[in-house]
């Protein structure tokens, strides 16, 4: 009787544990497949970094030497100064030529910024994180933070002139992980 007593709590205790390990292959299998689902969204995401979520790069490829590197940080300064100023004319004369063709006059990319992105005009500090080039493309990724503490990741697009200097062609601004915009 103790033998066959025995036989049932080990059959019980061996039972417990194959469904130990099945519970443990599923959930395995679940975080696999949402590993793959966020392998799939990073590769997306840098597929078109400027329409999908950014990640923040913090370190810049080596494709830019240390004074193309300034420049690009120096046109982005200038232009988040000129922001904060409330400069139309300072702001719109860093814009792409492109960019400022779309606007038209700098009065007018300044009341589009006011309603669209109100926050770069509110930025009180910031910081350069990674540039590259995806592509045609540079792009220099910006940590804001405004008046309420809030922080912000900016994406600036750039354009090189055929001057050397730098322009702003555009911006994309969205709430860092973690705060809600």
């Amino acid at each position: 009787m103790q033998a066959k007593l025995r036989g049932a709590i080990w059959a019980s205790f061996v039972g417990f544990a194959f469904a130990g390990v099945a519970l443990v292959a599923t959930q395995m299998a679940t975080l696999a497949g949402t590993l793959m689902a966020s392998h799939e969204a990073v590769v997306s995401a840098a597929a078109n970094p400027l329409l999908q979520p950014a990640a923040l790069r913090v370190e810049a490829p080596q494709g830019f030497s240390l004074t193309e590197k300034r420049n690009i940080k120096n046109a982005i300064r200038l232009q988040i100064r000129a922001y904060a100023a409330r400069d139309a004319k300072q702001a719109f004369a860093k814009l792409a030529p492109s960019t400022q063709r779309f606007f038209g006059e700098p009065d007018r990319f300044l009341r589009s910024l006011a309603q669209e992105m109100p926050t770069v005009l509110d930025t009180r500090r910031f910081a350069f994180l990674g540039v590259e080039q995806v592509g045609e493309r540079t792009v220099q990724q910006v940590l804001i933070t405004d008046s309420t503490e809030h922080e912000w990741l900016a994406e600036f697009q750039l354009e090189q002139m055929k001057s050397g200097d730098w322009r702003v062609k555009g911006c994309i601004l969205q709430s860092t992980p973690g705060q809600q915009a």
